[in-house]
């Protein structure tokens, strides 16, 4: 059995030719259009003075809010703060790579295809991006999910449509024709974007989770919060945070610095901002070291994509089945998760076929201390994740060999030699965290509740943290006057018992993914089909896939009006 390793010449360095070198750039608005401008180019003196004199001067006072990672979560979290009112600024680590033509800053195509279920598209919802997303997707995904052995056997399959699913209370969504001078009672949190024009599509009519590339997601994000007037700055890696009681401070590895009112941190699984707020808490673990790959789907004479419904061309072998009584060996879902437990080897494998693109992962779930783990962590420490290969008809053969060596069918292995795009990745597992929010700064997405990927969940958890805080900033309207104390503090009740399920689910379902002894693995392999065929059953993982983050706002905030009732009712008779 072969093992996942790689080298460092394999890996395309962050000072590539392919990525823009120049630390000052800003993306931000010049006289009502959007466009690029340089805030100094020379001395690191000069940049960063031009950079903090630049941000400040376009700033109201009392609501900047500094968000930390320009990934969808950033992003998303950015375009929301902006409806409610707010100024909020991005700061993303990586180099935009150019400008298009709409203006609107280029970033390198990253990750593979994420899935965004039912939580996560009511979310879109709410924010009026829903029908950008799915013209974006090519709407639903498959209607089912198929895991199986890595030969492709003992197939279990997990139904993607929500069956004991009540009906969306989520309301008609703010209009994304954005008035150039937002509302917002008075400073922030309480209006802004307006209420009308409600989304065409309904959630109803989605009915399953959306299968999209990760770049043409993000894609839809920039573009929204270029419309709004977000300001973006690319190649801005976080060094150190600080705050007081007035206010926060991001310090960059380029030297310069920007003061704001409230902090976002969005800045993914290895934050820098958590480490830097929660000094004492337990870092991620990593648990899991692959690859990503991008490829082209094949179509037949008859336009059908890969040859299917439910299959790819057919392999030049002609294997009549996966292995052990499998499903054929010409055939590969558009949504599955194979698993070797003896090798602790997983490959998942998803299409998108609005981009006529599939995507695929390969991963050995160790840990830290594996001798796997170390060498490609020592490629260019974590920070090799995401960096594309550049020997990629080598890497795509070595490790579609792999592959193969784990019993997988060539359909599977041929998905990889396609590659026209692999990169390291890295998976973690963050320990719970006590709250998700210190003072002025407020964590989102995986800086703060990183989940294994079991469930697709982790992107989905992110956009319901957002919905949260766009939908108390509409019950604060003095968020920026002194009620930001209030607003976190519901925010941690409403998303720490709801993220720490999530978490817990994807954890149980992952220690499926490993067995020391076949006994072992046919025992789990026999619990996991019983498990996953009652849930889907009952529809058990409906709240998990579906949850509805606005019910659980609604009952925190009248849990959150008692108590300051009956602090009232106290300090009156106190007075007495």
């Amino acid at each position: 059995m072969q093992r996942l390793h790689s080298t460092a010449s394999s890996i395309r360095s962050s000072d590539s030719s392919d990525h823009s070198s120049g630390g000052g750039m800003g993306w931000s608005s010049n006289g009502g259009g959007m466009g690029w401008t340089s805030n100094g180019g020379g001395s690191s003196s000069n940049t960063m003075g031009g950079f903090v004199n630049g941000i400040n001067a376009g700033l109201s006072g009392g609501r900047k809010v500094l968000v930390a990672g320009g990934g969808p979560a950033g992003m998303l979290a950015a375009l929301a703060m902006r409806m409610r009112g707010l100024e909020p600024v991005v700061f993303e680590r990586q180099e935009a790579v150019g400008i298009g033509a709409d203006g609107e800053p280029r970033f390198a195509a990253l990750g593979g295809a994420v899935m965004l279920s039912g939580n996560g598209l009511r979310v879109l919802a709410r924010l009026g991006l829903l029908e950008a997303v799915l013209a974006a997707s090519g709407g639903a995904g498959p209607k089912d999910m198929i895991f199986a052995r890595m030969d492709g056997s003992g197939r279990v399959r997990r139904p993607q449509a929500a069956r004991h699913l009540p009906a969306s209370s989520t309301p008609p969504p703010p209009s994304m024709t954005l008035p150039a001078t937002y509302g917002g009672g008075g400073g922030g949190g309480g209006g802004g974007g307006g209420s009308g024009g409600a989304a065409t599509t309904s959630m109803s009519a989605v009915g399953r989770p959306v299968q999209i590339l990760r770049s043409s997601l993000q894609a839809v994000l920039v573009r929204a919060c270029r419309t709004a007037g977000v300001l973006v700055f690319p190649g801005k890696r976080v060094a150190g945070v600080s705050q007081t009681v007035r206010a926060v401070r991001l310090d960059f590895a380029d030297g310069s610095f920007v003061m704001g009112d409230f902090l976002v941190a969005a800045d993914g699984i290895r934050s820098t901002v958590r480490a830097a707020v929660f000094p004492g808490l337990p870092p991620a673990d990593r648990v899991g070291v692959g690859f990503l790959g991008v490829y082209d789907l094949l179509v037949d004479e008859e336009g059908s994509v890969n040859g299917r419904p439910g299959s790819v061309a057919a392999s030049s072998s002609g294997a009549s089945g996966h292995g052990n009584g499998g499903h054929g060996g010409n055939r590969k879902d558009p949504l599955a998760l194979y698993m070797s437990p003896l090798d602790s080897s997983i490959m998942h494998t998803v299409e998108c076929e609005r981009d006529g693109i599939g995507a695929w992962m390969i991963m050995q779930v160790r840990g830290a201390s594996d001798p796997d783990a170390a060498a490609i962590a020592a490629m260019a420490g974590a920070d090799a994740s995401w960096r594309p290969c550049e020997d990629l008809p080598g890497e795509a053969a070595r490790l579609a060999g792999v592959v193969e060596s784990w019993g997988a069918p060539r359909v599977l292995a041929d998905t990889v030699r396609r590659a026209h795009r692999i990169a390291p990745v890295h998976m973690y597992n963050l320990p719970d965290m006590p709250t998700l929010q210190k003072g002025r700064i407020v964590f989102v997405g995986d800086s703060g509740h990183g989940t294994f990927p079991t469930h697709g969940q982790g992107l989905n958890q992110a956009f319901e943290d957002v919905g949260v805080l766009y939908e108390l900033l509409g019950h604060f309207p003095g968020f920026s006057r002194g009620d930001h104390a209030s607003v976190f503090a519901v925010y941690d009740a409403v998303r720490l018992p709801r993220v720490r399920r999530v978490s817990a689910a994807a954890r149980r379902l992952s220690a499926h993914w490993s067995a020391s002894t076949r006994a072992e693995e046919a025992v789990g392999r026999l619990v996991f089909r019983a498990t996953m065929s009652f849930r889907s059953l009952f529809g058990l993982d409906d709240d998990l896939l579906e949850h509805d983050y606005q019910a659980d706002v609604i009952d925190k905030l009248e849990e959150f009006a008692r108590r300051m009732e009956e602090r009232s009712v106290a300090k009156l008779a106190a007075m007495r």
